[in-house]
C-alpha cells in the first residue's frame, strides 16, 4: 500500500489494526510497548504502536513489513528533539520504533582513539565509559543522560563545544544503516583515515530520520582536557557582552566557547570555558579579562562550576513549559552585534549567543506574536530551525520551521527519492515537508 495511494482515516484505522498484530507476532511482546507512541500531542496523527528492537534483523524485519503493508516509520530515541520540524503525514499508519534496547558498545580502542556504539546508547553512559581511559566525544548537547547517540547524529546537534571541537558530522568516522530496501549499507570504518567510498557518513548525519535508520556509529574521541574551567563576567546588557565576546574570539587565544546570554541569572553576562593545563587555563582567563575590560565589561570574573555551565547547555533544549516559541540561528559573527540589539528590544526573551560561531539560542513566551517580531530582526540568507512552537497548527503552518528552502533542495528531493522511494521513513518531518 505505497506510492500514490491515499488511505482515508476509517481505512487507516482497520489497516493499523493488521499491522499491530504482525508486529506483535514478528517483535514479540518484549520489543512491543504499547499502541501508540510518545509524541507531541499537536501532532494530528499519533503513531499506531511503538516498538523498540534489539537487533539489526528486528530493524531489518520491521522495515520489511513497512515496504509490504503500507506504514511509515518513525526512528526515535529519548524525543528530546521531536518538537522540532513538522508532524509526520498522515497519508499512512506511522510506526514508532525506539532504540532504547538498541545501546550496546560495540568496541573501543582507546589506542586508536575510536569507539563503536549502537543508536541508542546515551551520550552520557558513553562519557562514562570513555572517561575511565582519560577519554571523551567532545560533544555537549543538552541533556545527555537522555540523548541519545542516534538522536545525536540524525540531527547533528551540538552544543557550546562546537567552535573548538566541531558538529556530530565532523566527529563520526564510520556508520552503517537499514536502507527502505533492507539492505545494510556501511559508510566509512573504524580508524580515523579512512577514505574509502562515498561519505555516507555526512549524508546520514543531520538527516533527522528521513533516509534510513542508523544501527551503528563509530566515533573519534579525544583525550580529556587536564583542565576544564569556565569562568563569567556580569555585563550591563547582552550587546556589551557580545562585544567582548567577538573581541575575545578575533583575539585568537584558543577559548573552547564565549557566550554572551542572559538565561543563567536575572542579568547579562559573559562566559568562556578553557580546556589545557592549569597553568595555559590560568593565562588564557587573565587574557580575556583585560580584553573584556576594555569593552566595558568588568574585568573581574567569577568561576562558573560544571553544575551552571551544563544547565545553561540544558536550558538550550528548550523542555521548558513556560517557553512557547524557540529558535536556533546562525549568522555572519559581524552581524551578531546589530542582531542582539534589535532582539534585546524585544521584551522577555531568552537569547544565548555562542559568539565564536554566530550560533544564537532565542526562546520566548508568547506565540505568533514573538516569532513575527523575531523573524523581522532577522538578517537576509540566516539559517534558522524553529525548535519548539506554539501547539495551534495554524501557526506553524504559516513559517517555514526549517528556514526557507534554498536553490539547491532539488538535491535534497533526489536523494530521499532515491534512497526512500516509498517515503517509509519520517516522511513529511523534514526541510519542506521532504
Amino acid at each position: 500500500m505505497a506510492g500514490n495511494q491515499v488511505f482515508i482515516p476509517e481505512l487507516i484505522h482497520v489497516k493499523s489494526e493488521e499491522i499491530i498484530s504482525k508486529l506483535r507476532s514478528l517483535v514479540g511482546m518484549d520489543s512491543f510497548i504499547g499502541d501508540s507512541g510518545d509524541v507531541p500531542n499537536w501532532w494530528p496523527n499519533e503513531p499506531a504502536a511503538a516498538v523498540q528492537p534489539d537487533s539489526v534483523a528486528e530493524i531489518q524485519q520491521i522495515v520489511e513489513l513497512a515496504s509490504t503493508e503500507g506504514f511509515s516509520i518513525l526512528p526515535a530515541g529519548s524525543g528530546s528533539r521531536i518538537e522540532t520540524g513538522y508532524a509526520p503525514s498522515g497519508a499512512r499508519p506511522l510506526i514508532q520504533v525506539k532504540t532504547a534496547r538498541f545501546d550496546q558498545l560495540l568496541d573501543y580502542q582507546p589506542d586508536d582513539l575510536t569507539v563503536t556504539c549502537r543508536p541508542g546508547m546515551t551520550l552520557d553512559s558513553l562519557q562514562k565509559i570513555l572517561a575511565q581511559h582519560g577519554q571523551f566525544l567532545p560533544l555537549d548537547v543538552p541533556h545527555p543522560t537522555k540523548s541519545t547517540l542516534g538522536g545525536i547524529v540524525a540531527s547533528n546537534a551540538a552544543g557550546f563545544y562546537r567552535p573548538a571541537y566541531g558538529a556530530p558530522r565532523d566527529l563520526v568516522i564510520g556508520l552503517r544503516v537499514i536502507l527502505a530496501d533492507c539492505s545494510d549499507v556501511k559508510g566509512g570504518g573504524k580508524v580515523v583515515k579512512n577514505v574509502a567510498g562515498y561519505d555516507l557518513c555526512k549524508l546520514f548525519t543531520g538527516s533527522w530520520g528521513t533516509l534510513g535508520f542508523i544501527t551503528e556509529i563509530t566515533f573519534k574521541v579525544r583525550p580529556l582536557p587536564e583542565t576544564r574551567t569556565a569562568v563569567k563576567w556580569a555585563a550591563p546588557d547582552l550587546t556589551t557582552a557580545c562585544l567582548a565576546g567577538l573581541a575575545i574570539h578575533h583575539a585568537r587565544l584558543a577559548p573552547t566557547y564565549i557566550l554572551s546570554t542572559n538565561e543563567l541569572t536575572s542579568s547579562c553576562e559573559l562566559i568562556t570555558e578553557m580546556h589545557g593545563s592549569p597553568q595555559r587555563v590560568e593565562w588564557q582567563a587573565e587574557a580575556f579579562a583585560k580584553i573584556a575590560k576594555e569593552q566595558g565589561v568588568n574585568s573581574s570574573f567569577e568561576k562558573l562550576d560544571r553544575l551552571q555551565s551544563g544547565a545553561l547547555n540544558d536550558l538550550q533544549a528548550r523542555m521548558d513549559s513556560s517557553v512557547q516559541s524557540a529558535v536556533t540561528i546562525s549568522c555572519l559573527p559581524n552581524s551578531l552585534v546589530d542582531l542582539i540589539g534589535k532582539l534585546d528590544a524585544i521584551s522577555s526573551l531568552k537569547i544565548t549567543v555562542n559568539c565564536s560561531s554566530g550560533i544564537v539560542n532565542i526562546a520566548g513566551t508568547g506565540g505568533a506574536e514573538i516569532i513575527a517580531a523575531i523573524e523581522s530582526t532577522l538578517p537576509d540568507g540566516t539559517n534558522r530551525v524553529w525548535t519548539k512552537l506554539p501547539n495551534d497548527l495554524a501557526a506553524r503552518d504559516s513559517i517555514h520551521v526549517w528556514g526557507s528552502p534554498r536553490e539547491e533542495f532539488f538535491l535534497h528531493r533526489a536523494i530521499k527519492a532515491a534512497l526512500d522511494p516509498q517515503n517509509i521513513f519520517s516522511p513529511g518531518r523534514f526541510l519542506n515537508r521532504l
